[in-house]
């Protein structure tokens, strides 16, 4: 089944359409026919797309308010279509339309800048050694945080979307590997880590004693590890950890994933 764009929609290229570059041509997306498709030539979802978007706000590049502004969208209609569920539920929606078209004219505006083989050569060139500098950089910032001793009770005084938001961070930043950055905090399980960073929202009425995660082990050692580099560093903390002090008293967040509650049904067998 292929869903088509609705017409006179933002995201089918009328005068509401976000700016393309200069030189990326986009007239195939002007025409109503047009789907955003995988490498695999099949209509991308709308499951791929809500992760497409999540993966791209988590990066940092953009916050929500300039990417809506990027894709004509408002907050109500990106609300409604990030909370809808199911791989066919949401192509009515702009958001589906307007992020798809964005990711696509950014991707054909990577294909152009490569398409310059001696400046995509010069830039590979001048990459790879930025890489190997801030790799230098980031195994000597890992050896100074494993030799800052932590008491093995270390209370926690970041919430687990704090500690997802500083792993997303730092990955991106530092260059670091999923696989060095698990081997720095223990040789952990790499789908430890990708339970972990999946976990839904925490509800802020009980997540000083309980937050979806935090009984995963890569919550400890995630915090104690971003710990130990800002003590490394000799940062000062910041003014949302005083308040989580103020809030959790001195043993921190707790590391229960729910409050322990269980719903049972009289007569029914489970």
């Amino acid at each position: 089944i292929k869903f088509t764009m609705l017409a006179g929609s933002a995201a089918a290229g009328d005068a509401g359409s976000a700016p393309v570059p200069v030189g990326i041509d986009t007239t195939d997306m002007d025409d109503e026919s047009w789907v955003p498709r995988s490498k695999g030539g099949v209509q991308k979802s709308c499951n791929v797309i809500r992760s497409e978007i999540e993966k791209f706000l988590t990066s940092g590049e953009m916050n929500q308010t300039r990417f809506l502004g990027e894709i004509r969208c408002n907050s109500n209609s990106y609300g409604r279509f990030m909370k809808l569920k199911g791989k066919d539920n949401g192509y009515q929606n702009g958001v589906y339309w307007g992020a798809a078209r964005f990711f696509e004219v950014r991707k054909r505006q990577a294909t152009l800048a490569t398409a310059q083989p001696a400046d995509a050569k010069r830039k590979r060139a001048a990459e790879a050694v930025s890489s190997k500098s801030k790799k230098a950089k980031m195994d000597e910032r890992i050896t100074q945080a494993a030799s800052v001793d932590l008491s093995d009770s270390l209370p926690i005084f970041d919430s687990v979307a704090e500690v997802k938001r500083k792993i997303t961070k730092f990955l991106t930043e530092t260059g670091c590997t999923k696989a060095a950055f698990l081997r720095a905090l223990g040789g952990v399980q790499q789908n430890q880590l990708t339970s972990f960073m999946k976990m839904p929202a925490a509800d802020k009425s009980s997540m000083i004693s309980c937050q979806p995660g935090a009984g995963n082990k890569i919550y400890v050692l995630a915090y104690r590890f971003f710990e130990q580099l800002r003590l490394a560093d000799k940062a000062p903390k910041t003014a949302a950890r005083k308040k989580n002090e103020e809030l959790c008293g001195p043993d921190g967040f707790g590391l229960r994933h729910d409050d322990g509650k269980r719903w049972f049904v009289k007569g029914q067998k489970w």
